[in-house]
């Protein structure tokens, strides 16, 4: 993709001067692009979402064939369609998880107002992130999978709520400076949890905006395309901009922590220096 060129000379005043007008501009000044980058964001989703609906029509064929089923002979049905899915949809979430990698290096570009190369950034992106995000998704897809056995026991509503709000954290945070440093891997992890302490309340928010909608239609709504159509609606429309705002918000906690002292020449970038 080549760059689009500015109709008028561009000056550092002319930068945002806050996070807020960071996300503005992205849609003002990106749009067209931000588009591309959710079509390919859902297009990287879409297997897994279609191996979800595949398990939940063959669960709901089964228990259907099944004469005056009761809850053994339910919960059977779901052990062993979640234990036959389960491996696909972890490759699958391993697949989100690598295009994420070369998504989100593009997203870096356009909060710091550089030039964009689609392809050639995505696969950049790829290559410098795509096996540390794999990893992670991968652990991510392997504890989702073992949770889904536990077939709705009250076990697994307390995993999957310390999965939501304690693990993933943790994980977003990984992720985040796995995409702005080149750090160890013990380093990573060290950042992660006091980044993860630092940001504790925010941090929660955010992982509560961006698992709601998915906690809600996999949980809460009974009707199977009503699901779907929730799952597709927030990976095509709200999953960018939650993106979006985790960035905006690892760059700030970043600047404050790190990069003023140790990386000067990524503090604010993007937006116009402090008087």
């Amino acid at each position: 993709m080549k760059p689009k060129a500015r109709a008028t000379d561009f000056t550092e005043e002319d930068l945002p001067a806050n996070r807020k007008e960071v996300f503005q501009s992205c849609f003002r000044e990106h749009f067209s692009l931000l588009v591309k980058l959710a079509v390919l964001l859902f297009v990287s989703l879409l297997p897994a979402l279609i191996l979800w609906m595949v398990r939940q029509l063959q669960i709901h064929a089964q228990i259907a064939a099944l004469s005056n089923p009761d809850e053994e002979m339910k919960a059977a049905v779901f052990f062993r369609t979640n234990l036959l899915f389960g491996w696909s949809e972890v490759v699958a979430i391993v697949l989100f998880g690598i295009a994420l990698a070369g998504i989100t290096a593009i997203l870096k570009r356009v909060l710091w107002d550089l030039p964009v190369f689609f392809w050639d950034d995505f696969r950049k992106g790829i290559k410098s992130n795509g096996l540390s995000f794999a990893l992670l998704f991968f652990i991510l897809g392997l504890l989702t999978y073992f949770l889904r056995l536990m077939n709705d026991s009250l076990l697994q509503y307390i995993a999957e709520g310390l999965l939501i709000f304690i693990l993933c954290p943790v994980f977003f945070w990984l992720m985040l400076n796995r995409i702005y440093y080149d750090l160890s891997v013990l380093q990573r992890f060290e950042n992660a949890l006091l980044f993860t302490l630092k940001t504790l309340p925010v941090t929660l928010l955010l992982s509560f905006l961006t698992f709601a909608p998915v906690v809600a239609a996999l949980q809460l709504i009974p009707l199977l395309l009503v699901a779907a159509l929730v799952l597709a609606f927030y990976g095509s429309v709200l999953l960018l901009p939650l993106i979006l705002v985790w960035m905006l918000y690892a760059n700030h906690v970043f600047d404050r922590y790190i990069n003023r002292e140790y990386h000067p020449e990524i503090y604010r970038k993007g937006m116009r220096k402090e008087d």
